[in-house]
């Protein structure tokens, strides 16, 4: 879905992506408004996440908007119970120091790396929401060759897949591809030059230049190599 009517009261485009990597949301919300964190007093992205963060740090009903997100967006699951203890307590941690949204999800995954039951649960969540069936062991394969992917590339991934392939019939395959208009994605579509400022922000290069700004997207293929920020829309988010 795209998010170009969704930023009510944030105008720039600079803000619209910090939003999203701070917050994973396409909208001011939990009490954040525009005379607030929203106008930072610059253009630079890495200064509008940090004031945006600084906001997050103070404001204990945000960060527990945006662990809800991040734990949904990472795992598939509302139930931060459904994780181990040992993940459930880092995941919180990070929540109490009042980390981003963006990098809630990429700790996340690095705990969920070292948990290989955990990410097949993920993934097998991921494959009954896309295409109404379990994945096969050599699917579960696939993914985990891509490394460790969050709940919303993956359901990503698979839907574009599902719709140049017969899902039922036959095993995922070929490049992992995603794309901006994913009907299960909020995206923001950026110019070259921001995506790359983004990257540099969020201290993530990329070889392969920056296209799925989203954490471990850059093993994806951008399908049209079409640079965009990825986060979970609030569709896919009321799938209990």
């Amino acid at each position: 879905m795209l998010t170009s009517d969704l930023f009510a009261g944030l105008e720039s485009k600079v803000t619209q992506a910090a939003n999203l990597l701070v917050y994973g949301t396409s909208s001011p919300c939990c009490g954040i408004s525009s005379e607030g964190a929203i106008k930072v007093g610059s253009e630079n992205i890495a200064d509008v996440i940090y004031g945006f963060e600084n906001h997050l740090m103070k404001d204990e009903k945000a960060r527990q908007c945006v662990m809800q997100r991040a734990l949904f967006d990472t795992f598939g699951t509302a139930s931060i119970e459904d994780l181990p203890q040992e993940v459930r307590e880092a995941f919180l941690e990070g929540i109490d120091s009042g980390n981003s949204y963006y990098s809630l999800v990429y700790q996340g995954l690095e705990h969920m790396s070292q948990h290989p039951e955990l990410y097949g649960e993920v993934i097998a969540r991921a494959y009954q929401l896309t295409i109404f069936r379990d994945p096969y062991e050599e699917e579960i394969d696939y993914w985990k060759e891509q490394g460790t992917l969050s709940f919303i590339l993956l359901v990503a991934g698979l839907e574009h897949w599902a719709r140049r392939n017969q899902p039922g019939l036959m095993v995922t395959g070929g490049v992992a591809t995603v794309w901006f208009q994913c009907e299960f994605l909020d995206t923001l579509v950026l110019s070259p030059k921001l995506a790359a400022e983004i990257c540099d922000a969020l201290e993530n290069p990329s070889e392969e230049g920056c296209f799925v700004i989203s954490p471990n997207g850059s093993v994806l293929k951008s399908s049209g190599d079409v640079a965009f920020i990825a986060v979970g829309n609030e569709a896919l988010r009321g799938v209990q």
